[in-house]
């Protein structure tokens, strides 16, 4: 799928396979990394993660996603063994 033009530059975004359902933004601290576009027709990486513990909310975002629509490059991807500083 394509990356949402919304998102903000980086390795973690939400791609064209979101169904508008907000399960993603019901998860604690979401709005730390994901807020609705100016339209609500989708979710968006309006930060991204930037420490350890924001990593752990990407990936705890992207589990429960039933679209399978957060995505991350797969060279940045933590399965790679690269982490934010």
């Amino acid at each position: 799928m394509d990356r949402l033009p919304d998102n903000v530059p980086g390795s973690w975004f939400v791609d064209s396979s979101c169904v508008p359902c907000g399960a993603c933004l019901q998860f604690p601290d979401a709005e730390r990394l994901l807020s609705w576009n100016p339209q609500h027709s989708w979710v968006r990486f309006h930060a991204q993660p930037v420490s350890c513990e924001d990593l752990a909310l990407a990936l705890q975002l992207q589990a429960v996603c039933p679209a399978l629509a957060i995505c991350c490059t797969p060279e940045d991807s933590p399965r790679h063994g690269r982490s934010p500083s």
